[in-house]
């Protein structure tokens, strides 16, 4: 597991392969929200669960279900 933080103050917290996010790693927003689940060459892959800060305006508080992603687009049922 490693960890990169960014200059706009984004941080990733995870499995990294060639230099890419890649296996199971959360993604910490420059707002605090957050993306944790599956990468694969750097795009969010397979499940995961994006959750936004609490009191956030742009989407309610309470944690979404887990999204099936491929290649970083919403894929399957409740899309």
């Amino acid at each position: 597991m490693l960890r990169q933080t960014y200059a706009s103050g984004a941080e990733y917290r995870g499995e990294f392969k060639v230099g890419q996010f890649d296996g199971v790693g959360t993604y910490v927003y420059p707002d605090d929200s957050e993306y944790r689940g599956h990468w694969k060459q750097g795009k969010r892959e397979g499940f995961g669960r994006m959750e936004m800060p609490s009191g956030s305006d742009s989407l309610p508080s309470r944690t979404p279900p887990l999204r099936c992603l491929r290649a970083g687009v919403t894929c399957g049922p409740g899309r």
